[in-house]
């Protein structure tokens, strides 16, 4: 910036009074210094110096010029260092030190003025990033308490209902309990929900969010969870399911379920009971695959339309509707993962649609190694259901204890392990017909478990992976695994997936 605009006008006058002075004490004439022409032209430095360093290089340049001036002038009068004997000679070797000067305290100031520009632009860099800090802080801290509103509320009920189906025990009332149990189950699904919103925005946030395509039966896989969502919901919202069936494409089965779910909840959430949610899947030839999630809700604000994929974003939170502002976050990750796109048109009081499109791709058979057969329990001879003996190695006894009473209810006889090590020997001592195995424990993990347990023994019993939902398909692969059970799961699964893979 010019300093011309300055708020130093007293140092700027200041500074051209002393290149004056400086000008006439050395050229000027002034007895004894300048006429006795002693060699003190290196005094201009100092002033040169002075405006290079404080001001820049135009005002440099002028302390210069006014110096210059001052020298040609009293060297033509025979006064200064440089009056020698014919006019020509003193103004060339005149010009050729004001040259230096001249050059000198330019380059000092072009130094100087690109020093005060690289301050000027940390400090706005500093203070961008100030900003950016602050600003993160706050989210942050709304995400932390939008967060902690959300997971309390389903941890409330939680706990609330399970009191009550105590006191209902307690005073043999039954009838209550069912009631009771339902919200317990609804409301632990909607938990489970949300940690894996905030684990999925992690990894999306990490540029980590896996994603695994596969030759997938897209129609079969939206059926079966828009069946599950409708039995949830229970009749609330009129449903017009329009899917082409056969529609193959190469998704991530997990991930295509996801993102449906976040979309029909979506609709759920902002429809009042009564109103139509629209579900459409389609594909022309060989065309992409299209999805198509409409309701006939609160719709959204056009302001408010472009921001509805943007993270912690809630477009109702005025109407106190709640939800972590995740879920749509989540959905445009994973459809861009997958080379697509996803759109959203709304109109305030009508409703909202969101269009998903995924490229065309050539999806052979389907293929699925680990995903669970339907296929009915193994029946004796007389009917009855034989008693098979099931290893649940996991190091958690809250897990181990649910597994148990739920294998043992079906009629299978249950033993368990807290890790791989322990697991090696109870196998060895009596050869399950199943093993459901954890993989991350203590001492051994599932995986070391799976090399030593094949190793060692001559007809290893089919195992089912139990891991976490985010990587249970990866890890049941990684291990060899006849099928998988994600955690959270439901009882319904895990009674018949173990039961459709037990032997004869």
């Amino acid at each position: 910036p010019s300093v011309w605009s300055d708020k130093r006008p007293a140092e700027l006058a200041l500074l051209l009074i002393a290149a004056i002075a400086t000008g006439f004490l050395i050229f000027g004439g002034l007895p004894p210094l300048s006429s006795e022409r002693y060699p003190i032209a290196f005094l201009s430095f100092p002033v040169l110096v002075w405006a290079a360093f404080r001001f820049g290089p135009r005002e440099a340049a002028t302390v210069a010029l006014l110096i210059s001036v001052i020298a040609v002038w009293g060297t033509l009068n025979g006064f200064g260092p440089y009056a020698l004997r014919t006019p020509n000679e003193s103004l060339l070797v005149l010009q050729a030190f004001m040259a230096v000067a001249a050059v000198t305290s330019l380059a000092l100031a072009a130094a100087a003025l690109d020093r005060r520009r690289t301050q000027t632009r940390l400090l706005a860099l500093e203070q961008q990033s100030r900003l950016v800090a602050e600003q993160t802080a706050r989210v942050r801290e709304e995400f932390l308490s939008i967060a902690t509103h959300e997971l309390r509320t389903p941890v409330t009920s939680l706990s609330g209902y399970a009191q009550l189906a105590q006191r209902a025990l307690a005073a043999g009332q039954n009838d209550r309990l069912g009631p009771a149990l339902k919200s317990i189950v609804r409301q632990s699904g909607r938990l489970s929900t949300l940690i894996t919103q905030l684990l999925d925005a992690a990894h999306v946030e990490r540029r980590q969010l896996e994603i695994e395509p596969s030759p997938t039966d897209v129609s079969a896989l939206t059926t079966d969870a828009i069946d599950a969502i409708r039995l949830g919901e229970r009749g609330r919202h009129r449903w017009d399911l329009r899917i082409d069936p056969g529609i193959h494409a190469n998704v991530d089965p997990l991930r295509w379920e996801q993102l449906l779910m976040n979309l029909l909840d979506n609709a759920i959430k902002y429809s009042p009971a009564g109103r139509s949610i629209t579900v459409r899947l389609r594909r022309d030839g060989n065309g992409p695959v299209t999805l198509e999630v409409a309701d006939d809700g609160i719709g959204i604000a056009a302001d408010q339309v472009p921001h509805v994929f943007d993270r912690f974003y809630r477009a109702h939170e005025r109407q106190g509707l709640g939800g972590l502002g995740l879920g749509l976050y989540i959905a445009r990750e994973v459809v861009e993962r997958h080379g697509g796109r996803i759109e959203v048109a709304s109109v305030e009081g009508k409703g909202t649609t969101f269009t998903v499109t995924l490229p065309a791709t050539r999806a052979t058979a389907l293929v699925s190694d680990l995903a669970a057969p339907d296929g009915s329990a193994p029946v004796a001879a007389d009917g009855a259901q034989p008693r098979r003996q099931i290893l649940v190695v996991d190091d958690e006894p809250e897990v181990v204890a649910l597994v148990q009473e739920v294998l043992r209810e079906s009629g299978y006889v249950v033993i368990t392990a807290k890790n791989g090590e322990e697991a090696l020997a109870v196998a060895a001592r009596q050869r399950p017909d199943l093993i459901v195995l954890d993989k991350l424990m203590p001492v051994m993990d599932g995986t070391s478990f799976v090399r030593s347990y094949r190793q060692g023994t001559r007809d290893p019993a089919p195992i089912v992976a139990f891991c976490a939902a985010r990587d249970a398909e990866e890890c049941g692969r990684s291990i060899g695994a006849v099928a998988y059970i994600a955690k959270p799961f439901d009882i319904d699964d895990l009674d018949r997936i173990v039961r459709s893979h037990l032997s004869d």
